[in-house]
C-alpha cells in the first residue's frame, strides 16, 4: 500500500484521521507529521535524506515514544526503539548494525531514537551521516565467520522516518511557558544532547505536562478508548462500559497534579480494562458483546521504572 500512487489519498486519510483520533493536543506536531506524509508519499522531499528527522523533547511520560509508535502504526510500517543510553561503552558499529538489520526488513521503518542525551557524543555522532545522507556503510564479514574476509556494505536510508526523544533542557521546558527554540537548544546541549546531530533534525517538539484537570482527562479518554477497541478487535466482540464517567473521573482525581505524566494512568487502565475483559471470558463460551464496570485499584500505578506500560 505505501508504494502504490493510487493509494496515497487513502493512506494519507489514514495517518490524518489515526494521529487525530489517537493524539490529544499536539496540534502542531501532527500538522508537522501530515505534512511530512504528504510530500514523502508524492516524492517531493529531498531524496538525499530520511523522510522525517525530528526531536521530541521533555519529561519522561508525555507521549514522546506513544507519538512515534503511533504514526508508524497509522502508517503501517514497522517501529523499531533504540535506547542509546545503552550504547556506552560500544562501538558505534553496534548500533549502525541493529539499524541496517531494521532497514533490511523493511526500508521504510520509523525508528525512535530514546534517551538521546545518555549516550556519549561519539555515539550520537555515528547518527549523523544517517540523518543526512540516503544511506549508511556497514562493515560485514563475508562468510559470516569470527575473522573471516570482510566487505562494506551500503544501506539505504532515504525511506526511514527517524524521531530523536530526549529529556535534555527538561528545567528549561518545566519552567518557562513561552521557550525560545534557540534557548531549548542551548539548555539540550548543555544537558548532553549533540549540537551536530540537533542541527541535523527539523525541529524540535515540546510535550508538557498537562496543566488544567480537562486537558489531562481528554488524554485519558483517549487512552480508555484505544484500550477498549484493541479488546474488542482481539477478542472479536462488542464493549460497552456502564460507568465509563465514574470511572474517569476517579483516576483524573487519582493521578492528576500540574506536573504529571500519563505512563501510571495508562498502566492502570490497560490492567482494568484487560481484567474486566478477562472476568466476561473466562467461563469460554462465546460472547458477541459485554458490559463492563471499571473499578479503578486501590493505590496508584507507580510512575517510576515500575510502572507496568510505557508511554
Amino acid at each position: 500500500a505505501y508504494f502504490d500512487p493510487g493509494k496515497r489519498t487513502s493512506l494519507l486519510e489514514t495517518v490524518e484521521k489515526g494521529l487525530n483520533k489517537d493524539i490529544v493536543h499536539m496540534d502542531s506536531l501532527k500538522k508537522a507529521l501530515n505534512e511530512d506524509t504528504l510530500i514523502s508519499l508524492v516524492g517531493t522531499v529531498t531524496p538525499s535524506k530520511p523522510k522525517i528527522r525530528r526531536v521530541f523533547a521533555g519529561p519522561k511520560g508525555l507521549g514522546k515514544t506513544y507519538v512515534a509508535t503511533t504514526y508508524a502504526k497509522h502508517l503501517g510500517v514497522p517501529f523499531v526503539r533504540i535506547n542509546l543510553g545503552d550504547y556506552a561503552g560500544k562501538l558505534p558499529a553496534a548500533l549502525l548494525q541493529q539499524i541496517t538489520s531494521a532497514l533490511r526488513k523493511n526500508a521504510f521503518t520509523v525508528f525512535l531514537f530514546d534517551e538521546v542525551e545518555k549516550a556519549p557524543i561519539y555515539i550520537q555522532e555515528a547518527l549523523l551521516g544517517l540523518a543526512d545522507t540516503d544511506h549508511i556503510v556497514v562493515q560485514e564479514t563475508i562468510d559470516g565467520q569470527i575473522g573471516g574476509a570482510k566487505s562494506f556494505v551500503r544501506v539505504q536510508t532515504s525511506n526511514s522516518s527517524m524521531f530523536f526523544a530526549t529529556n535534555a533542557g527538561n528545567q528549561k521546558i518545566l519552567n518557562n511557558k513561552d521557550l525560545a527554540p534557540e534557548d531549548l537548544a542551548k539548555a539540550m546541549v548543555a544537558d548532553g544532547f549533540s549540537e551536530f546531530l540537533l542541527d541535523r533534525t527539523a525541529e524540535i517538539h515540546v510535550f508538557r505536562p498537562p496543566e488544567t484537570k480537562e486537558e489531562f482527562k481528554a488524554v485519558v479518554v483517549a487512552q480508555l478508548n484505544e484500550k477498549l477497541a484493541e479488546q474488542e478487535a482481539r477478542k472479536e466482540i462488542k464493549i460497552n462500559v456502564k460507568n465509563r464517567e465514574e470511572f474517569l473521573e476517579s483516576l483524573v482525581t487519582k493521578y492528576f497534579t500540574p506536573t504529571a505524566s500519563y505512563r501510571a494512568v495508562i498502566a492502570e487502565i490497560d490492567r482494568v480494562v484487560a481484567l474486566a475483559v478477562a472476568g466476561e471470558l473466562k467461563s469460554g463460551n462465546p460472547v458477541q458483546k459485554c458490559t463492563l464496570s471499571l473499578v479503578s485499584v486501590s493505590q496508584p500505578f507507580s510512575s517510576g521504572r515500575s510502572g507496568r506500560i510505557g508511554f
